[in-house]
């Protein structure tokens, strides 16, 4: 989806939204570095000094980061041209409820620090579906007023059996719809076979990344992104296969290229395949 396909499609959020996007290609390379609030200080977010020293890279099209960490990078003038993109929930792992996310900060705080976009994280159990939504639904509308885009990132944390957790992804994703967000970040299927059908249609109403995952191989990631964005995704949205990757430039590159650098009409082609 190209900058203009943001729910709404307010001028304000058109203009924001289009920071996080690669003019050329119409994707986009986001880079998450929310983890720390999470998991704590893991390798590779182990200090503002250390992530202002590849943060900057150019192959980064936005910045997704909690309003400390964005506050300590802006400070540092370790932030480089990507949009910028406050990360408004959370809790730690060691919370007795740590799938049910929080709201930690306000949409005026994303203002004050020239954010671009807000997002938020819903971890979708049985016991926590109510609480998910009235927080989704909160941050939507108090963005609205202020021409904001949103990015929801959407995990399924039930137990539901495998041969229904494709079809459970999709109400999920179809519920960010039908809410109004204006782009979701979600896992990659287990099965290269399930990408079709987990993304058919619904790319044409919202802006779907996948996520990088666990570190790991950065090769079979790259294949994931190129099918990705070959079958209608946005682009990618990657944390730890960048930040704690040895050469990180380097992954920055591969990755960009793997989303960016293929022409524009590749999904239309595989569609017509």
């Amino acid at each position: 989806m190209d900058s203009t396909a943001v729910c709404g499609h307010s001028v304000g959020k058109r203009n924001r939204w289009s920071r996080f996007v690669d003019r050329p290609s119409g994707r986009s390379l986001l880079l998450a570095v929310d983890h720390g609030l999470t998991r704590g200080p893991l390798a590779g977010l182990e200090s503002i000094h250390g992530m202002g020293a590849w943060i900057d890279h150019p192959s980064i099209n936005g910045i997704i980061a909690h309003k400390g960490t964005m506050a300590r990078l802006a400070d540092a003038r370790a932030l480089g041209a990507a949009g910028l993109m406050l990360h408004v929930n959370g809790m730690p792992s060691f919370a007795e409820q740590s799938d049910t996310k929080e709201t930690l900060t306000t949409i005026e705080t994303a203002l004050r620090l020239g954010c671009d976009a807000v997002s938020l994280q819903l971890n979708f159990r049985r016991d926590n579906a109510a609480h998910n939504l009235k927080m989704l639904g909160r941050v939507i509308d108090e963005t609205a007023a202020w021409g904001l885009p949103v990015l929801g990132m959407i995990y399924d944390n039930d137990q539901t059996a495998p041969d229904q957790r494709l079809a459970r992804m999709r109400h999920l994703v179809r519920i960010a719809c039908e809410l109004g967000l204006d782009a979701i970040k979600i896992e990659a299927p287990p099965s290269a076979e399930d990408m079709q059908p987990l993304l058919d249609g619904l790319v044409d109403d919202i802006s779907i990344f996948f996520s990088g995952g666990p570190s790991g191989n950065l090769d079979q990631l790259l294949t994931v992104a190129s099918r990705a964005v070959a079958l209608g995704a946005a682009g990618m949205c990657v944390g730890r296969n960048v930040f704690q990757h040895p050469d990180k430039n380097n992954a920055l590159r591969l990755l960009h290229n793997a989303v960016c650098g293929a022409g524009v009409t590749d999904f239309q082609q595989t569609r017509q395949a």
